[in-house]
């Protein structure tokens, strides 16, 4: 009867948890320590936390997941605590509601994710529209997009840690004759850079998140050390108006080839006129993409990451413009590297349109049926920097690979 009753008490606390194995065991000791009348129990759990850090991740034997346990700590009550992540089940703020341990001040959510799932996510005591880092967990991501972090076993952002020789990053102005505006540019070269020597030239659009919360600097920097990328000068461009210029502008394409292009080349001493790299994610993937199409004299290679496929201009009534413009035409030299996170399975505003994830497919069988070089990926994760960040150097490593 006891064991029985323990088990009730699991279940108990453990709202919002699908079934009684995804129980934290961390949290069931807590329990069984105050059932069995340790007072200090939670002050010992909460010195423990604050040592090892916050959420808890522990095993599931036998299994390829793990239980992530997410925490807040109050005496008081709390009517609105969440947790937000977007590869959580319930990826809706308002259902991913923290429950208190009863007769302590301990707050969570446990989930039962694949081992393998990096995680981005804030919390708050107030609601949705108040989300924040957590202050248990040292480890987070800044900047636009940014939050506290929950990395996979194995992942390749460790390697951030790990000191490398650093390239350089300069902060810069374009100026568009035919655009008439003027951005800024974030300009890394590589360690040991010398001008007139051939680098290979890769654009990366969304400066504030390449240069913020991916950290593409540092992640270079650990793949030229690694010999798993030729050094590279990256130009990472600013927005001025991101949703006009990102969604298939020709005049932003024929920018980026004919002013911009010519401009870094200038600017870094970089030789010959050959082919670039151009990669971004988001709407960025999808200009990425449409630059790579529109201006394939000057764009041999496409990154594409969780791009927005989908889109169709104003009018048209039909999504996914892009991919109908490839399977219309001949090939162009151009290949691709098209990832989507699994995640990304939303239901758009419009119902009309497929969720990134579909639209991602779509691209990869017209791509597959016009005879393009390209590799697809489908990485676990979902439409934030922390994926992107995990990718994009395989991403980079893939295009090299074929000038």
């Amino acid at each position: 009867m006891a064991g029985v009753l323990r088990v009730m008490i699991l279940i108990g606390f453990s709202a919002g948890v699908a079934a009684a194995q995804s129980v934290s065991p961390r949290l069931a000791a807590l329990q069984q320590s105050l059932l069995d009348g340790d007072s200090k129990a939670p002050a010992v759990f909460w010195s423990e936390v604050i040592t090892t850090g916050a959420p808890l991740v522990e095993e599931v034997q036998g299994t390829e997941e793990v239980l992530v346990t997410f925490l807040m700590r109050s005496e008081a009550p709390i009517d609105n605590a969440v947790v937000f992540a977007s590869v959580l089940p319930d990826n809706d703020a308002a259902k991913q509601r923290l429950t208190r341990l009863q007769g302590t001040d301990v707050w969570f959510r446990t989930y039962r994710l694949h081992r393998d799932v990096p995680i981005l996510y804030e919390l708050s005591s107030d609601g949705p529209q108040n989300l924040q880092r957590d202050p248990l967990n040292p480890q987070f991501l800044d900047g636009p997009m940014g939050g506290s972090v929950v990395m996979p076993r194995g992942s390749a952002r460790i390697s951030l840690a790990v000191s490398h020789p650093e390239g350089r990053v300069e902060e810069s102005r374009f100026t568009s004759a035919r655009l008439r505006n003027e951005r800024k540019v974030s300009i890394y070269s590589p360690p040991g850079f010398q001008p007139g020597r051939t680098h290979d030239l890769v654009i990366v659009l969304d400066e504030d998140v390449y240069n913020g919360a991916v950290n593409l600097p540092r992640i270079l920097d650990g793949l030229i050390a690694a010999g798993r990328l030729r050094p590279a000068v990256v130009a990472m461009v600013g927005n001025v108006s991101r949703e006009p210029e990102l969604s298939c502008n020709a005049d932003f394409s024929r920018m980026l080839a004919e002013e911009f292009l010519p401009w870094i080349r200038k600017r870094y001493k970089l030789p010959g006129r050959g082919q670039a790299t151009i990669a971004g994610s988001s709407l960025g993937g999808l200009a990425a993409a449409c630059a790579g199409f529109q201006e394939s004299q000057a764009f041999g290679r496409v990154i594409a990451l969780s791009g927005s496929f989908r889109w169709r201009p104003a009018g048209d009534p039909e999504p996914e413009w892009l991919t109908r413009q490839i399977a219309g035409v001949p090939p162009r030299p151009v290949r691709f590297f098209v990832g989507v996170g699994s995640f990304e399975t939303g239901t758009p505003r419009e119902p009309a349109n497929p969720s990134l994830l579909t639209a991602a497919r779509h691209l990869r069988d017209v791509l597959k049926a016009k005879g393009y070089r390209h590799t697809y990926r489908e990485f676990p994760g979902a439409h934030e920097p922390l994926s992107w960040s995990l990718v994009i150097g395989d991403a980079l490593a893939a295009v090299q690979s074929t000038r």
